[in-house]
Parts: structure tokens; C-alpha cells; sequence
């Protein structure tokens, strides 16, 4: 399950996510979203997708939305479920604002899966890129 991330929320995804993208996330109103699943133990945070919708920028003509970190628990044994289901739902913001471009910056990080990211969105018709910093940014237009 999907569901919003609103900043009294944090607490319970914190472990998901690099303090300094939580810090940025919060100061800078980007939404998140967070993927909860239910175990046998409960509900377990499962995931976290913090994006940006970036209205009418010179350089791209259009609005579009940047993914800033999509990450998925290591206590889930199929991390390609929780991408499922925020690539999904990034899909039908894209569509309710009639956005036509998504975006998307992965660090290359061990921790962060930048591996099964980048293939999984690979597989999904996004074009990757080498991006600045050690990071991989892929682009994928809607029709």
C-alpha cells in the first residue's frame, strides 16, 4: 500500500532515507510517499519515493516530475514490488496533471540498490544516463 508521507509521518519511515534528503524533502515541500506492507509482525514500512513536480522550467519546455530517491527496504524480500507500486502511482500523478516527462536522478550506492534500480527502471522504457556526481539520471516522456 502507498500512502502519503506528511512531516508528523516521517518518524516512522526515517530509517529509509539519508537525513540530509529528509532535511531537503521537508524544507523544501517536496511530496513523499511511503510504502507500508503487512507482516505477520504488523505493518512494516517497506519504502520511501520523494519527487518534486517542477512547473514550466525554461530548459524543458513543459512540467515534469523529478524523482529525487525511491528506496526500498532491505527487510522486503522482493524490493521490485515496492518500486511496482510507487512507479505506479508516480504514473497516475503524471497523468492527473497531465505531465508528458518523468525523471529521475539514482546515486550509485551499494546501500541504496542503485543496481536493481537502475535495471527495474531500465525495464520500464526509461532512458539512463551518466549523470554528474557519481549518480545515473534517467528520463522517461509519456505519451
Amino acid at each position: 500500500m502507498v500512502t502519503e508521507i506528511y512531516k508528523q509521518d516521517v518518524r516512522k519511515f526515517i530509517h529509509l532515507v539519508d537525513d540530509r534528503i529528509w532535511k531537503k524533502a521537508i524544507e523544501r515541500k517536496y511530496h513523499m510517499l511511503g510504502s507500508i506492507w503487512e507482516t505477520e509482525s504488523g505493518m512494516l514500512p517497506a519504502g520511501v519515493m520523494i519527487y518534486d513536480i517542477i512547473d514550466h522550467p525554461e530548459h524543458v519546455g513543459t512540467s515534469f516530475i523529478h524523482i529525487k530517491w525511491v528506496y526500498a527496504s532491505v527487510a522486503v524480500q522482493r524490493p521490485e514490488a515496492v518500486y511496482d507500486d510507487f512507479f505506479e502511482e508516480i504514473y497516475k500523478v503524471a497523468v492527473r496533471r497531465k505531465i508528458k516527462q518523468i525523471s529521475i536522478t539514482i546515486p550509485k550506492v551499494k546501500e541504496y540498490n542503485f543496481e536493481l534500480l537502475s535495471s527495474y527502471i531500465g525495464d520500464r522504457g526509461y532512458i539512463l544516463m551518466e549523470g554528474s556526481s557519481g549518480n545515473v539520471n534517467a528520463i522517461l516522456k509519456l505519451p
